[in-house]
């Protein structure tokens, strides 16, 4: 039995940045904003200052993440996020 895939690989970058106010507890989401204030009831907020919204993403990635609950649902689906993070010395 031959199996075939198709797959799509969307590509889009874009920068956000760290705030003072940047809490990260919410248990299940994770936010990144265009906005630059935060207050501590954003607890699901990571970063701030992004230089894209959801307008930005490329049509065919919206497409995708709409339909991601029948997406995720195939065992055989997967789902990279990539987050690189530059450590200044800071920590």
């Amino acid at each position: 039995m031959k199996c075939s895939h198709i797959f799509w690989v969307f590509h889009s970058i874009f920068h956000a940045y760290g705030h003072p106010a940047i809490l990260s507890t919410h248990p299940t989401t994770l936010e990144i904003t265009t906005s630059h204030e935060l207050t501590h009831r954003g607890d699901c907020v990571v970063a701030v200052k992004s230089s894209s919204a959801v307008r930005d993403l490329p049509v065919g990635l919206k497409r995708v993440l709409s339909n991601m609950v029948r997406l995720l649902q195939d065992p055989t689906a997967r789902v990279t996020v990539e987050i690189s993070a530059i450590d200044r010395g800071r920590l």
